[in-house]
């Protein structure tokens, strides 16, 4: 909830949008023995539970999510592309966007490089 509550505190944001893992294939990216370097458990799969954001999370302030990793390992919400296709890089770009906050972070796994 405090990301949901952060965004409803703070309205005067012009644009809001997600990151997420999606993966279909990501190759070698998964593995049973995962390093938790280059290799990891199974996670965010597309078609399953752990692809969607978290249920208390509102994302109705959420104009674009930007899927990464599909078919390969990806570690930067630069990586990933909207549902046109267009990289979050771009996408900023073309609406003017010179400043960024972050918030969130994918605990289930990033906690074992953080």
């Amino acid at each position: 909830r405090a990301i949901s509550d952060y965004l409803a505190e703070a309205a005067d944001y012009h644009h809001v949008v997600a990151t997420k893992d999606f993966h279909i294939d990501p190759g070698d990216h998964f593995s049973g023995t995962p390093d938790y370097s280059s290799s990891w458990p199974p996670h965010c799969v597309s078609g399953t539970p752990g692809a969607d954001f978290h249920p208390s999370l509102d994302t109705s302030a959420i104009e674009a999510v930007f899927y990464k990793g599909a078919y390969t390992g990806a570690y930067s919400g630069f990586e990933g592309v909207d549902e046109n296709g267009t990289p979050l890089l771009n996408w900023l770009r073309q609406r003017g966007v010179d400043e960024v906050d972050v918030v969130g972070i994918a605990t289930d796994h990033v906690r074992q490089t953080a």
